[in-house]
């Protein structure tokens, strides 16, 4: 399912989502779109910003906002530009900006406007029969977004982190999108990334009670790869996934060399092989535990 945030004045208020609101929701889920209503321009991009990759598309409304001051075209180029900036930065498509007005004046200025290759209009009439084509234009970036299909291509081992915690979901599509999507070889910050999901791991293993737990070894990562060394119930490929894993992502000595080795790319595959392991531990993790699968 693809998600997308909508900002628009309209969709909220104090009890909840208006009835435009619910329509609109309720009709992009028909299609396969998750909607989050948002307010404001601010709120909006201040959200997009915070999580980088969770929406693939953002639905823009140019109609007068009631939390804007000036002229609401001046936000609504401002929080454009804002995205379209966010974009470069992050080296992402995403969120693919679509256009949306209630206001005849838009509609008749609408060539200030560029039409994206994407959308089959440049602003998409509120108050016309265009949510239909809306949400069939983005349906179709499907095929075009590179974060929606590394979403896809990993949705296994990203349902279990989401079942970890929000944060761990975010952590890892961080990872997976840098690391399998831009290609990153020399970013050694991702090893950090990657410890702290082992952390959450770690907290896991405690809630369920594993035997690690009930010694008086210090609980430390380094520890608990010594005591799943042990556990002969635990397969090998995990056993030594934990191994290595925990030797190259930890704040050591040993990380001087890592470092060093990824930024000049003399192992310019360790960060995704490192990832990999990491996937094969949140999949045990998965199924040892019956974790179930999100839609």
């Amino acid at each position: 399912m693809i998600e997308a945030l909508w900002i628009d004045d309209e969709c909220k208020n104090q009890d909840g989502l208006t009835d435009i609101g619910k329509g609109f929701v309720d009709l992009a889920y028909v299609y396969g779109i998750k909607i989050t209503p948002m307010l404001t321009y601010k709120e909006g991009i201040d959200a997009i910003k915070k999580s980088p990759l969770r929406w693939s598309a953002v639905i823009l409304d140019i109609h007068n906002q009631k939390a804007t001051t000036g002229k609401a075209s001046d936000d609504f180029d401002d929080a454009r530009e804002q995205i379209i900036r966010f974009q470069a930065q992050h080296n992402q498509g995403e969120p693919f900006i679509f256009v949306l007005s209630g206001n005849k004046q838009y509609q008749t200025e609408s060539s200030t406007i560029k039409k994206p290759d994407y959308c089959q209009k440049n602003i998409y009439d509120k108050n016309g029969e265009d949510y239909k084509l809306l949400f069939n234009d983005i349906i179709k970036i499907q095929d075009i977004s590179r974060l929606y299909n590394c979403k896809e291509e990993y949705k296994d081992v990203l349902d279990v982190a989401k079942h970890i915690s929000d944060e761990t979901w975010e952590s890892l599509l961080m990872l997976l999108y840098n690391v399998t999507v831009i290609c990153e070889k020399k970013n050694t910050d991702l090893f950090n990334r990657m410890r702290k999901i082992l952390e959450d791991v770690m907290l896991v293993l405690k809630k369920h009670e594993y035997s690690f737990f009930a010694t008086n070894e210090e609980k430390t990562l380094n520890n608990l790869s010594v005591h799943i060394g042990r556990d002969k119930t635990i397969p090998e490929y995990i056993q030594r996934a934990f191994h290595t894993l925990i030797r190259i992502v930890q704040d050591a000595s040993h990380r001087l060399v890592v470092d060093y080795d990824v930024s000049c790319l003399r192992a310019p595959y360790l960060l995704r092989s490192s990832l990999y392991e990491l996937c094969n531990i949140l999949m045990w993790i998965g199924d040892r535990y019956n974790y179930a699968k999100n839609d």
